[in-house]
């Protein structure tokens, strides 16, 4: 062989010891600690030191340009991470935002407040409920005889031959008025 040699194992032995004195370690690296998330739906943490807010409810239409958009008036965001379906790519309606300061973090999850869950069903039956003026109510019945018309017309056409009492005959007629004249 030449005058340089390569270090060979030596194969005599049955293991390797793990920790030897001769042989370096290799430095290892500390992992950064995980930022914990501060917003309305989770618990808020005990580090002053997070940069990260979790915002939740998001409604539709609020995407990572109207998140920087709104949360850009508390500081500078430096991440922006909108929760997507890896399926059809539509958000899922919740956020990761960091920010580049903690200070300003703790402030941005207090106006979280602004995304609450919307009780559909309750506005729906409020909506539902609610009295109607008598204009209203003629719009309504109006709306109501043409599509029944309508139905009755797509019925005809496809060759059916369906008997039904129309709405227009079913709606009471107007009252009529009296005028009542009083003689001294």
């Amino acid at each position: 062989m030449g005058a340089a040699t390569k270090h060979q194992p030596d194969n005599s032995q049955d293991f390797i010891p793990l920790n030897t004195d001769a042989a370096p370690q290799p430095a290892k690296r500390k992992k950064p600690a995980p930022a914990a998330a501060v917003g309305s739906d989770s618990e808020p943490s005990t580090s002053s030191s997070s940069r990260v807010v979790y915002i939740g409810n998001l409604p539709h239409g609020f995407y990572e340009k109207e998140l920087l958009g709104f949360f850009s008036q508390f500081g500078k965001l430096t991440r922006v991470r909108l929760s997507r379906s890896k399926k059809t790519g539509k958000a899922k309606h919740y956020a990761f935002l960091e920010f580049q300061h903690p200070e300003v973090a703790e402030i941005a999850a207090g106006a979280n407040q602004r995304f609450r869950t919307v009780q559909w069903r309750a506005v729906e039956r409020r909506r539902h409920d609610k009295e109607r003026s008598p204009q209203e109510h003629a719009v309504r019945v109006a709306r109501l005889i043409k599509r029944d018309a309508q139905r009755a017309a797509r019925i005809k056409a496809a060759g059916i031959d369906y008997e039904y009492t129309p709405v227009k005959q079913q709606v009471p007629p107007k009252p009529k008025r009296t005028v009542i004249e009083m003689t001294d």
